[in-house]
């Protein structure tokens, strides 16, 4: 799962379980393409936390 859908799936939950995020959103977003519930927390897991810091700084850069 490319780095730009895994943030913007964390950051868009929607309280729903993570097989139906992922379900729906793959479903809009890339049809006929899906990602395993283990494979999206596999990529998860790779991700930074300072990543979420670098994009809250650069969006409240420009406010």
């Amino acid at each position: 799962m490319p780095l730009k859908d895994l943030l913007f799936t964390m950051i868009n939950r929607r309280r729903i379980t993570l097989s139906l995020e992922l379900r729906n959103y793959m479903k809009a977003v890339h049809p006929g393409r899906k990602i395993s519930k283990p494979g999206y927390l596999k990529q998860r897991m790779k991700l930074n936390p300072r990543a979420f810091n670098e994009i809250y700084r650069h969006h409240s850069r420009s406010f």
